[in-house]
């Protein structure tokens, strides 16, 4: 049966909902509204009204759904549509149904059962089982692919050591990028079921942090060797910085500089050279490279600032090195006059990133995030222009302190 393109996308807006809805657990049937929103022409364009409207109507005598006319405007204005029949949704759009699909998974699941004796496998098959049966949400689409799934399951650390992901998964799957496609799906099931992610179980956690510092520092190795910074720009992997044993400085109190912004890091490298002894470039985020160099910071009794953006997300940033750090970081351009200062070149903050402020707590940080919600704009830090702050701080510059 041939199906009219705005058919086929309401019948698509159902199917994306449809197996985690209550309609799929045997509960109320899944209704959509708004539907001026999703296709906005048809308040526009007649002839667009007039297709949709006949699209609802084939789809109603159907059986498929069943549409609510808002009062005395039948056959005009729609309020509602109600699913009437997944079969017949799934039957148009040439899908399995995912009843069928599940006792797909649920047969697999059965062949399965006394076939292994390890007790983390036998766990995460009665978890499968459990959501199955229940109807719950499950992240695997077919039996295909949650059968590939147990067998990455099956799989020793041991085996796996060694080898590329995708290397492995050539051994497995004969695809190169098999583990990778199933992996998120596996983790999600196994976490749930075991508190274990699988990539965790088998080594797969393929993570290699890493970090980039500059500065007048000496990065001493705890095999005595010795590498002086010299001002240079240096990135360093989690697995070099474990081997270091400290950092020296020029002096006894030193000033680190975190940076958000790769651009900005490398820009304040040059500007801000005689005002901080050293620079960090968290890349966005605070890995475990960043965490490492930011703890050597604090025991070498250096004196942390973070600059970052001025929004929700930098807020967070912040927080987290103040968490890393024990709360001795403190903000670099991350106040109040900055942001007004560059309010006039903000961005529109997203309801989802103003949400985010939620979480930001600390006390220092207040008046941003009231400013925020506010005026619901955000202060990237490329465009705050680090040259006309030559004197942000009022104590000696580091050359003045090194003479002394």
């Amino acid at each position: 049966m041939t199906i009219s393109p705005y058919e086929r996308a309401i019948l698509e807006r159902f199917a994306a909902s449809f197996p985690a809805s209550a309609h799929y657990r045997e509960g109320r049937p899944l209704r959509f509204s708004g539907w001026e929103r999703y296709f906005p022409e048809i308040t526009t364009d007649a002839q667009a009204k007039e297709a949709f409207l006949a699209s609802v109507e084939s789809l109603a005598a159907g059986g498929v759904v069943k549409p609510a006319w808002k009062r005395y405007r039948k056959g005009d204005v729609l309020d509602a549509l109600f699913l009437l029949d997944s079969e017949k949704l799934y039957g148009l759009l040439g899908r399995p149904h995912p009843d069928s699909i599940r006792i797909g998974m649920l047969t697999f699941l059965d062949d399965m059962a006394g076939t292994t004796a390890d007790e983390w496998m036998a766990v995460l098959q009665d978890h499968c089982r459990r959501l199955l049966e229940n109807r719950e949400p499950f992240p695997v689409a077919k039996a295909e692919e949650l059968a590939d799934v147990f067998r990455l399951a099956a799989c020793t650390r041991e085996a796996a050591s060694g080898h590329s992901i995708r290397a492995l998964s050539v051994r497995l799957f004969r695809d190169s990028k098999r583990i990778e496609k199933i992996l998120p799906a596996a983790d999600q099931l196994s976490v749930t079921a075991t508190g274990e992610k699988l990539s965790a179980r088998l080594g797969l956690e393929r993570s290699y942090p890493e970090s980039t510092i500059a500065g007048d520092g000496a990065v001493c190795f705890s095999d005595g060797r010795r590498w002086d910074l010299g001002g240079r720009i240096a990135t360093l992997p989690l697995s070099t910085i474990s081997t270091v044993a400290r950092i020296e400085w020029p002096h006894p109190s030193p000033r680190i500089l975190s940076i958000e912004n790769k651009e900005t890091f490398h820009l304040a490298c040059g500007i801000l050279r005689d005002r901080f002894d050293g620079f960090l470039y968290t890349s966005g985020q605070v890995n475990a490279a960043d965490r490492a160099l930011l703890a050597l910071f604090t025991t070498a009794g250096a004196s942390v600032f973070h600059f970052g953006d001025l929004d929700p997300g930098g807020l967070l940033i912040y927080s987290k090195i103040h968490e890393v750090t024990g709360g001795s970081v403190r903000p670099y351009l991350m106040d109040m006059d900055t942001y007004r200062e560059y309010l006039p070149h903000g961005y529109s903050i997203t309801p989802q990133a103003i949400k985010k402020l939620d979480s930001v707590t600390l006390p220092a940080l207040a008046p941003l995030c009231m400013a925020m919600r506010e005026t619901g704009l955000g202060i990237e830090q490329e465009v705050i222009d680090l040259r006309k702050y030559p004197g942000q701080f009022s104590a000696l510059t580091r050359t003045e302190r090194r003479a002394r």
